[in-house]
């Protein structure tokens, strides 16, 4: 049984920056964790706000007095509770029902949101309090799961804390946990891996496994739930993964979380640990973060390609005719976070009132075309007529098609018409 340890892909050069620092963050409604990287660096390392001490869980809590404007926060707001009376404290600001909660703090108001910000600056610049890095990190938060709510919230609260979306992103574990993957040893998923994320009464489990035959190699990550899990039952949980390791052929196995607490993984270990490298720790999905940060922010080629939940499913484009040569513009690309993907673009429209749309796979080298007709619209000469196209994704495997009639300069004014259309992926 291992510590994490965390190792970089030569081939891949994943690691190669200067002058850069990076930061991610494991959040949830109990605590956060912060790992980062420098230069100065070999792999990501996760601070704790103890001096010397490996606690990098930071409590999800923030106190403060009347007469004091500083806000505190994690065990040190938590101590600051038990010596002081009148005081302010909040520890539920994270939750998605509670964004938009008020919280009257002695004379002023905030939102659960505003909260949220403040813990997050408090956390975001722990390294550079601790190591005194002065250049500005780009920023990747994990989080168990994304809706377009909080996308949104955390969209606004980066851009307050002075980050755009190409500095500031919001992930879920799976893309974490795909992230820390393919900056290890490649010994360690040369097959399937597994990851189990043990709580006080739950059990998360998510299996990393990947196509060979594609290029790049595309990863796929299960997600299961067990409701019924109790620490410390070293009997049944081994009993369970042997359920869960029966037919599969697994090179590696992480045990994240607090479950895992005490010295009780006897006999689960000792299953474990035939023909498998085993691992224990809590800093997974920040370090998975921070490496998100270090790829996504400098657009790294890798070998790998994984598409998540928030991630659009196919290729969506139109052919169009540039300067006498017939090529294909990408309204949106498959892999994109779908919340953040918008395309607009003008065309001028030629032989007719129809517009073709290319859908394709990423694994499929085939596309399918699937042709709108512009109804009602004005009869006009051929490559007279301008039209806008704006495509929306909605989900991950569908998008909102927009199309307005421009008109054409002075010859011919706009009819002010417009068409909406709902594309899904492929069959």
């Amino acid at each position: 049984m291992e510590i994490f340890n965390t190792r970089k892909i030569e081939d891949n050069n994943i690691l190669t920056v200067e002058n850069e620092y990076y930061i991610g963050i494991d959040l949830n409604s109990e605590y956060a964790m912060v790992s980062y990287y420098c230069s100065d660096l070999d792999t990501p390392e996760t601070v704790s706000t103890t001096y010397g001490s490996d606690v990098y869980q930071i409590p999800l809590i923030l106190a403060k007095n009347r007469n004091d404007t500083n806000w505190l926060y994690g065990e040190e707001a938590i101590k600051y509770i038990e010596r002081e009376e009148e005081i302010f404290a909040v520890k539920d600001f994270f939750r998605i029902e509670n964004m938009d909660k008020t919280y009257e703090c002695f004379d002023e108001i905030y939102e659960g949101k505003d909260l949220l910000q403040i813990f997050l600056c408090k956390i975001i610049n722990l390294p550079s309090k601790i190591f005194g890095l002065n250049q500005k990190p780009k920023v990747v938060i994990s989080m168990k799961k994304i809706d377009r709510d909080i996308y949104e919230n955390f969209e606004n609260i980066g851009f307050k804390l002075g980050y755009d979306n190409n500095t500031f992103k919001i992930i879920d574990y799976k893309e974490s946990f795909y992230y820390y993957m393919i900056n290890q040893s490649i010994q360690l998923f040369q097959n399937n891996v597994m990851l189990f994320f043990a709580s006080r009464d739950t059990l998360e489990v998510y299996k990393l496994s990947k196509s060979n035959k594609t290029k790049p190699i595309i990863v796929d990550i299960d997600y299961k739930k067990v409701e019924q899990f109790t620490p410390g039952e070293d009997k049944e949980f081994c009993e369970f993964l042997k359920e869960q390791m029966s037919g599969q052929n697994v090179t590696s196995v992480y045990l994240v979380g607090n479950g895992f607490d005490g010295n009780w993984l006897l006999e689960s270990i000792q299953f474990l640990c035939k023909g498998r490298r085993v691992f224990i720790g809590k800093n997974l999905f920040s370090k998975g973060a921070c490496y998100t940060a270090m790829l996504k922010c400098k657009n790294s080629d890798i070998n790998y390609v994984y598409f998540g939940e928030n991630d659009f499913k196919f290729n969506l484009s139109i052919k169009v005719q540039n300067r006498n040569q017939m090529e294909f513009l990408t309204l949106i690309s498959a892999g994109e976070n779908y919340y953040e993907a918008k395309s607009t673009c003008e065309v001028i429209l030629s032989k007719g009132n129809t517009v073709d749309f290319w859908k394709q796979l990423p694994e499929c080298r085939e596309a399918k075309i699937e042709a709108i007709t512009l109804k009602d619209l004005p009869i006009r000469e051929d490559k007279a007529t301008r039209i806008k196209i704006v495509a929306t994704p909605i989900s991950n495997d569908s998008v909102d098609v927009y199309v307005e009639d421009m008109g054409f300069g002075d010859i011919y004014k706009s009819s002010n018409k417009s068409w909406h259309y709902i594309m899904k992926m492929p069959a």
